[in-house]
């Protein structure tokens, strides 16, 4: 079998099919949709007495807000934790192998 038989990973199939999110119309129609089902959910709190167990949860649109809030937190967590627990790329190479023998042992 001849290597030129396969094209490369990064190369675009020619006979592959275009799926519905490859077009950009799509994904906008997708973000309208999450948009408005998002506005939907917070205005649902007109609609409906709150029973929270502090004051504070009984507020217009508190777990709307909780919830953005405590997903930017975790993802600038994430970010700092990142910094202090990554390590290098060849952190579990053997000291004595380079990069050009390609890291298998026997």
């Amino acid at each position: 079998m001849s290597e030129d038989s396969h094209p490369p990973v990064d190369s675009p199939q020619v006979n592959e099919p275009d799926y519905w999110l490859d077009q950009p119309k799509n994904i906008d129609l997708l973000i309208k949709i999450l948009i408005a089902a998002c506005v939907i959910v917070v205005c649902a709190d007109f609609f409906y007495h709150k029973h929270g167990h502090f004051g504070f949860q009984e507020w217009f649109a508190f777990d709307a807000v909780f919830g953005f809030a405590a997903y930017v937190g975790l993802v600038n967590s994430a970010k700092l934790l990142r910094k202090i627990v990554m390590r290098d790329e060849d952190y579990y190479l053997p000291a004595n192998e380079t990069e050009g023998e390609g890291g298998q042992h026997d």
